[in-house]
């Protein structure tokens, strides 16, 4: 397939798995308002740049360090303790960790091209 943008948004996904492999030109994902307990099948999208993954039941932060052109990353929502997992994510422009359970933001010192921060 050729798509770049995919909405998955507002169903019943509990799990990405391996679905999403074949679309590696994929540049847009959004899967938020799902069942999502973990990151994961991301892998082979090393052309995504927004990642949305607000309102899921994620705890940690996982499963991104392939994705060196991520630019955009939307976790608010979910069930973050703390961020953790972002070392390769350098490219980063925007973060949203807001309404998690976070207490500290250690692991975005790194993260040079950060300029939103929510």
């Amino acid at each position: 397939p050729e798509l770049r943008v995919l909405e998955l948004g507002a169903n019943e996904i509990s799990k990405i798995g391996d679905a999403l492999t074949m679309n590696r030109k994929l540049e847009q994902l959004f899967l938020s308002r799902n069942r999502l307990n973990e990151i994961e099948g991301l892998q082979c999208l090393q052309k995504l740049r927004v990642l949305a993954l607000q309102n899921n039941k994620i705890g940690e932060i996982s499963g991104l360090n392939q994705l060196l052109n991520l630019e955009e990353l939307y976790l608010s929502h979910n069930l973050l303790s703390e961020v953790k997992g972002l070392e390769c994510n350098e490219s980063l422009r925007i973060l949203d960790i807001a309404h998690n359970k976070i207490c500290a933001l250690d692991g975005i010192g790194h993260l040079n091209s950060l300029e939103e921060l929510w």
